[in-house]
């Protein structure tokens, strides 16, 4: 029994990591057609796999981002395109109030981090993309440290988005023009 466990186990995460990978291409491409494509078959992986670990938060987190994307794919204004993942991170807020667990400070830190991010994707700000960045990749850590496996794929994964965004703010604002 303990084999098939292990086995099961194994499956929901390799089906994370091979969402974390496409992300992170996704994230590394210029196009924006293919970057929506990887971005869109990545986070669906990254969700299936949370649905599958059973993490609340970053199923919330990953139907957010997932949202965007398809919205950015429909011929929408681009306010309501960029609009719908803060909106629907407030709502994530007011559910974590609701059910109590925004009285724990590490799911205060992981939605800070989810609407920065949310933020940082409706205004395409490099600032908010890395405090999204850096929220999710402390509460990822800790979840992780807790016992949710799938935590350690969303801290690589955040890491990966927080030191592209780092770069992106070093650019901008502190190499010479």
């Amino acid at each position: 029994m303990e084999t098939n466990v292990a086995k099961i186990n194994w499956y929901y995460t390799s089906v994370g990591i091979i969402g974390l990978v496409l992300a992170i291409i996704g994230n590394l491409l210029s196009v924006p057609l293919m970057q929506k494509f990887f971005y869109f078959s990545g986070g669906s992986l990254l969700l299936l796999s949370a649905i599958l670990e059973k993490n609340k938060f970053f199923s919330i987190l990953q139907t957010i981002m997932v949202a965007g994307v398809v919205f950015s794919f429909l011929p929408l204004g681009m306010v309501i395109v960029a609009g719908i993942p803060v909106v629907l991170s407030l709502v994530a807020m007011v559910y974590f109030v609701v059910t109590g667990e925004f009285k724990k400070r590490v799911t205060i830190l992981g939605c800070l981090g989810l609407l920065f991010l949310a933020i940082g994707c409706a205004t395409l700000n490099s600032i908010m993309y890395f405090l999204g960045g850096l929220f999710l990749i402390v509460y990822s850590w800790i979840v992780y440290r807790q016992g949710a496996r799938i935590g350690l794929l969303f801290c690589i994964l955040n890491a990966f988005f927080a030191f592209t965004a780092a770069i992106s703010v070093y650019k901008h604002y502190f190499l010479l023009h």
